[in-house]
């Protein structure tokens, strides 16, 4: 990411490079603890996507997602922390990261349908109740969506095509955490 001069002015990135995954995730869990205090700096975790033999771990994908979208806003100050797999691994080109991003905002107007049809051609799988990123469900006048780049799943809440509220909602229990 080269951000222009006014975007430096607004964003200020450090990326602690550690040997190996288990020392950036003890570096990590450190720095969150040290800095639970001061909200204006946003610790995260730089994670590879893969576990040996195992595949694309979901949980360390949603973190690094998360990461690279928060870093693609360029507002605030930041500390990465990753390791050199991590680092050598592909990501996607901002560009492309943008636009396979949707935003949704309270007061946003927009048909449900349409919200279905956005979502499936960015390969999310429609379902009755999400319980994995990469997911939807879509039930009367709600929607559900359990984004990559973040650790629960949205509910977005419709009047007619108004969103009426976007809440955080625990899988498990169904109910609602915060807006």
């Amino acid at each position: 990411i080269s951000p222009s001069a006014k975007e430096q002015e607004r964003c200020r990135v450090l990326v602690y490079l550690a040997d190996n995954g288990d020392e950036a995730q003890y570096v990590y869990a450190d720095l969150k603890q040290l800095l639970a205090d001061e909200p204006s700096v946003g610790v995260y975790y730089f994670p590879t996507a893969h576990r040996r033999r195992q595949g694309v771990d979901e949980a360390l994908a949603i973190q690094r997602t998360e990461t690279l979208a928060r870093l693609c806003q360029l507002e605030g100050d930041y500390i990465v922390v990753t390791y050199p797999e991590a680092v050598l691994e592909e990501t996607p080109a901002p560009v492309r990261l943008a636009a396979q991003t949707v935003v949704f905002r309270v007061g946003q107007t927009v048909q449900i349908s349409r919200v279905g049809q956005v979502l499936s051609e960015l390969g999310f799988q429609r379902v009755d109740f999400v319980y994995e990123p990469g997911q939807y469900a879509i039930r009367g006048g709600i929607v559900d969506i359990y984004s990559y780049s973040h650790d629960d799943p949205y509910r977005l809440d419709f009047f007619g095509d108004e969103i009426d509220s976007i809440r955080e909602f625990d899988i498990e229990s169904q109910l609602s955490k915060e807006r």
